[in-house]
């Protein structure tokens, strides 16, 4: 039941987000940790949609922060994607030189008084072909 709370209330939170006109954000420091926690967020969020790649950070390019909640937080990142093989993540050998990367652009919702982030939107596109 408390499961079922939980994911009820962060659909509404999103919805709610997405129907406010979004402030102007203000340009925040990418090595901030709340901007790394985001990132990892995102992050994850990829990795658990695609169980085939491991995804790494390779650089967050810009952030800016909405003063929705605890902070609507745009993030254009590079993102480093490894192929794994049919055995899945535990067969990727981290730091490898194959693989590809990736710009993503994230939207995360934060409300750190709840100890909760939402993924609002994620995009990515292969940077060779830009």
């Amino acid at each position: 039941m408390t499961q079922s709370w939980r994911l009820l209330c962060a659909a509404a939170l999103t919805l709610v987000a997405m129907s406010v006109a979004v402030p102007e954000g203000e340009i925040v420091d990418p090595q901030d940790p709340e901007v790394q926690a985001c990132a990892s967020f995102a992050l994850e969020s990829l990795s658990f949609r695609d169980k085939a790649h491991q995804y790494s950070i390779r650089r967050v390019i810009s952030v800016s922060k909405a003063p929705i909640g605890g902070g609507q937080y745009d993030m254009d990142v590079e993102v480093k994607k490894i192929p794994c093989g049919p055995e899945g993540v535990d067969a990727c050998t981290p730091g490898s030189a194959n693989g590809q990367t990736l710009h993503c652009k994230f939207v995360v919702l934060t409300a750190p008084w709840k100890h909760q982030r939402v993924l609002l939107s994620s995009s990515c596109s292969d940077e060779s072909q830009s």
